[in-house]
C-alpha cells in the first residue's frame, strides 16, 4: 500500500508540473536528495511528497482518496441490497410456483460472465508477461482498441472528478485513472473491487432468498420449449451433485422429475424443503465460494504487483528531473557493465556507446525505413515504453555525442505516445535532438499533399516536444547523412 501511495503522489506532482509547463526548483531540497545518494526513482518520490505537502494539491489528493474510499464502501452496500432485491422475482403468496432455472439463471448467470471475464484478463496478463520474458517487448504498441480504451480513461476521469470538481484534484484525479487504467497493480485492484461487489450481491441475494424461503412457501417446477426432459433433467442432476456433496440435502432424480413443469404430483413439505436447499447451496457453491477464492487470489495479485510497481522514468516529466537530483557522475560517464541488455525485438539492439562517439547516434522511431549512415552509432529500433526507457537512460549517460539523430517514417503516426518520448530525449540529451523523415514501401505512391500534412504533422510535434522546425529534415533532405 505504501508503494502505491508514493506511486501515486509522484504521479500526481508530475502531472502538475507538466501542466505548469517546467519543474519546481527548491536548491536545498535537490541537493540533499543529490548527497543522499538514492536511486531517481525514490529522489523523485521524496521530492513529489515535499511539494503535494506544501501546496493545495496534497490535500486535494488526500481529499479524493478518501471520498473515492468511500464510494467503494457505498457502491458496495449498494450491491448487498440489490441482492436482496432479487426476491421479487418470487411469488407475493404462499403456494406459489416458481421455476427454479429461471432462478438460478438470474441470480448467476451474469456473475458467472463476469468471472468467465475476470479470468480471460488473468490469462492475457500471464500471456503478456510470457512474451514480453520471450522477446524482450512490452508490446504496448499493438494493443488493440486503443481508442476505446482512450475513451474508457476520459470517461473514468471525469467519474472520478465528479468526487471532487476543484481544480486542484484534477491531477490527482487523472493519476488515479492512469494508475487503475494502466497499472497491472491498479488493475488487480479494480478486479478486486469487482469481487467485493459481486460477493455482497450474491450474499445479499441469499440473505433475501433466506428469509423468503422462511416466511413463505414456494414451490418449484422447470420446463423447457426447446430442450428435452432428459436433457433439463441430466443437467438438473449434475448441478445438484457438488451442492449434495457438501453435505446439503437436494432433490432425488425422482423428485426431480415429478417437479417438470405440467406434471401431475404430490407437492409435500419434504420436497418444497429440498429444493429450497438446493437453490441456497447453489447460491454458496457456484456464487458466494468461488468470488470468495478470485477475492484472495486478487488480493496476492495485488501484493505482488505493489512489489515491481515503478514509476515510467520515460515520461518528459521524470526526463528532465534527471539532471536536478542524480550527481553528474551518475548521468554523465558511461558505464558499459550497467548498459541494458540488448532486445530480440530492436533489430540491432542497444550496446552500451563508447565513451567518444564518431559522429553522434542514430535511432529508429518503429521501424526503420533505410540503413543508418556508417559514420553514426545505430541504437536500433524502438517500439514499446520498456525500449524507450532503455534509450532514455543512455542518452542521458552519452555527454560526448555531436547530435542525436531520430529517423521516422512518413508512414509513422505522430501520436501523443511519440511526442512524450521526443520530449523526454530532448530534455535528458546533451547534444542537438534532429528528426530525419524518411520514405519505405508504403509512402513512396502518396501524393504531394498527403506527404506535405504528414511532414506539417511531424513539425508540430517536434515544435510541442522542444525542437524547432528547422530540426526536421524531409525526405529528400535525408537522402544525405
Amino acid at each position: 500500500m505504501q508503494a502505491v501511495k508514493q506511486y501515486l503522489a509522484a504521479e500526481t506532482w508530475r502531472l502538475v508540473e507538466e501542466t505548469e509547463g517546467a519543474p519546481r526548483r527548491d536548491a536545498a531540497l535537490e541537493a540533499a536528495l543529490r548527497a543522499g545518494g538514492a536511486s531517481l526513482e525514490a529522489s523523485i518520490q521524496a521530492r513529489a511528497a515535499r511539494f503535494l505537502a506544501a501546496t493545495p494539491y496534497g490535500a486535494a489528493a488526500a481529499r479524493l482518496q478518501t471520498r473515492l474510499g468511500l464510494a467503494r464502501g457505498l457502491l458496495v452496500g449498494a450491491a448487498f441490497v440489490a441482492g436482496l432485491g432479487v426476491t421479487g422475482i418470487f411469488p407475493r403468496g404462499d403456494g406459489g410456483s416458481v421455476n427454479v432455472v429461471a432462478v438460478l439463471g438470474t441470480l448467476l448467470l451474469p456473475h458467472a460472465l463476469s468471472f468467465a471475464l475476470w479470468g480471460a484478463g488473468i490469462g492475457a496478463e500471464f500471456l503478456a508477461v510470457v512474451r514480453r520474458r520471450r522477446t524482450g517487448s512490452g508490446g504496448e504498441s499493438n494493443v488493440p482498441f486503443l481508442s476505446l480504451a482512450g475513451w474508457l480513461g476520459t470517461q473514468c476521469a471525469r467519474a472520478v472528478r465528479l468526487l471532487d470538481p476543484r481544480r486542484q484534484a484534477g491531477p490527482a484525479a487523472q493519476a488515479i485513472t492512469h494508475f487503475l487504467l494502466r497499472q497491472p497493480a491498479g488493475r488487480a485492484r479494480l478486479a478486486l473491487f469487482s469481487h467485493a461487489a459481486w460477493f455482497a450481491l450474491l450474499l445479499g441475494a441469499w440473505v433475501g432468498c433466506t428469509a423468503w424461503f422462511t416466511l413463505r412457501q414456494v414451490d418449484f417446477h422447470w420446463g423447457s420449449t426447446v430442450l428435452t426432459e432428459a436433457t433439463v433433467a441430466r443437467t438438473l442432476g449434475a448441478a445438484m451433485r457438488p451442492v449434495a456433496a457438501c453435505g446439503i440435502r437436494v432433490p432425488s432424480a425422482e423428485e426431480i422429475a415429478r417437479s417438470r413443469l405440467g406434471t401431475a404430483g404430490p407437492r409435500n413439505d419434504a420436497v418444497r424443503q429440498r429444493w429450497g436447499y438446493f437453490v441456497l447451496g447453489a447460491l454458496w457453491v457456484y456464487g458466494l465460494l468461488p468470488r470468495a477464492l478470485a477475492a484472495l487470489l486478487t488480493l496476492a495479485l495485488c501484493s505482488l504487483h505493489d512489489r515491481r510497481l515503478h514509476l515510467d522514468l520515460a515520461e518528459p516529466g521524470y526526463a528532465r528531473l534527471r539532471p536536478l537530483l542524480v550527481t553528474d557522475a551518475t548521468t554523465r560517464v558511461l558505464d558499459a557493465d550497467a548498459s541494458p541488455r540488448e532486445s530480440p525485438a530492436s533489430g540491432a539492439g542497444i550496446a552500451a556507446p563508447p565513451l567518444t562517439p564518431a559522429a553522434g547516434a542514430w535511432l529508429a522511431l518503429e521501424r526503420h525505413a533505410r540503413p543508418p549512415p556508417g559514420t553514426l552509432r545505430d541504437l536500433g529500433v524502438v517500439t514499446d515504453r520498456a525500449r524507450q526507457r532503455e534509450v532514455v537512460d543512455i542518452v542521458a549517460r552519452a555527454s560526448d555525442w555531436p547530435r542525436l539523430t531520430l529517423q521516422a517514417s512518413l508512414a509513422t503516426t505522430p501520436d501523443r505516445g511519440l511526442q512524450r518520448f521526443v520530449a523526454a530525449l530532448v530534455e535528458v540529451a546533451h547534444c542537438p535532438v534532429e528528426i530525419r523523415l524518411a520514405d519505405d514501401d508504403d509512402t513512396r505512391t502518396w501524393s504531394a499533399e498527403d506527404r506535405a500534412q504528414r511532414r506539417e504533422d511531424w513539425i508540430a510535434l517536434a515544435r510541442r516536444a522542444g525542437l524547432p522546425a528547422g530540426n526536421v529534415r524531409d525526405p529528400a533532405e535525408s537522402a544525405e547523412p
